[in-house]
């Protein structure tokens, strides 16, 4: 044991003297050469830490980590709105949270993200920032979540992918819910969905209230209460198109709702055996398409050779027939 330390202490040393070498060398101010040598040796103490606690786990029963689990996260989940308001939701809940640290600006999830190990987290320590693509893909803070806070509920209520990323903003230590113990969760208390839904709702970052200004821009979209407009919201999937493919050909059956985003559309239309173009571009949020199943017999629609903003390709926002008719 006493070997395998001094190996790991000895490779840590080499490795902080190649880094405060490269350093020296690069000239760097003192105190950004102090941060890093910092963060360094912080980095090597959180491996350790995790790497202990694991093998601390292994050894210990079952029931002695549930009540390592109660203390470490008991306090935060009782505070909590939605876990703490019965013994039973956290009595179901503290026993299934497993810990994960988190260095600085590490990701913990990321926008789009639809893989099927989705987590819902509740932060123990530390601080955690979250950041939204706007319709233009640049990246925007829009909020700081504290110890206390829970994130990562929205993809696991709607089923759709990430609608935003979350990073630690310092060392976090959080508590992760996995998918099929939430699932399991919503299964035993099914009141506590409508408080996630009601959670949700009032998220409002810049590009939710740019899919919002989109979708009423439609007709028949303008007076659904509040709602059935935010469940609206949540299934829409958002789709690139690159230059020269079609989005919908002639003959072909169509029955999702589309909004261009950013970029050019053309459509053409055959009217005896002659084309008639015409051109839309982002600022008219422009839709197409209906819920009907319909024939498109005679229109192609197809992203413009040498569009802007998105080099040459299309951002569209996709309402799918099938969750048209569910909302």
């Amino acid at each position: 044991l006493m070997s395998n330390l001094n190996m790991r202490q000895t490779k840590f040393q080499e490795n902080q003297n190649a880094v405060n070498t490269a350093m020296k060398n690069m000239k760097l101010p003192e105190k950004l050469q102090q941060t890093i040598s910092d963060y360094l040796i912080y980095t090597e103490a959180s491996i350790a830490n995790l790497e202990e606690f694991q093998t601390f786990e292994s050894l210990i029963s079952p029931s002695l980590y549930r009540e390592v689990l109660e203390q470490l996260y008991s306090k935060i989940i009782s505070q909590n709105e939605i876990f703490g308001s019965s013994d039973s939701i956290k009595e179901f809940t503290v026993p299934r949270l497993h810990p994960q640290f988190c260095k600085p600006e590490e990701l913990i999830i990321d926008q789009g993200d639809d893989s099927d190990n989705l987590c819902l987290y509740f932060i123990a320590k530390g601080d955690c920032e979250v950041s939204v693509l706007n319709e233009k893909k640049k990246e925007k803070k829009v909020g700081v979540l504290r110890a206390g806070y829970y994130f990562g509920e929205v993809a696991l209520v709607t089923g759709h992918p990430r609608t935003a990323s979350v990073c630690a903003k310092n060392y976090t230590t959080l508590g992760v819910l996995k998918k099929e113990d939430f699932s399991q969760l919503l299964q035993n208390h099914k009141h506590i969905l409508s408080t996630f839904k009601e959670g949700m709702y009032t998220y409002n970052d810049h590009f939710k209230k740019f899919l919002l200004r989109m979708i009423r821009r439609v007709p028949y979209f303008k007076r659904l209460n509040r709602e059935t407009e935010q469940e609206l919201l949540y299934s829409l999937k958002e789709v690139y198109v690159e230059e020269g493919e079609y989005l919908i050909r002639p003959g072909v059956s169509c029955g999702d709702i589309m909004f261009v985003s950013e970029g050019n559309i053309e459509v053409s239309f055959t009217i005896s055996d002659k084309d008639i173009n015409s051109r839309k571009d982002s600022q008219n949020f422009s839709s197409f398409s209906v819920f009907e199943n319909c024939v498109k017999k005679t229109t192609e629609i197809f992203p413009l050779w040498g569009n802007t903003g998105v080099e040459g390709s299309v951002h569209v926002t996709e309402l799918e027939a099938e969750s048209g008719k569910t909302i």
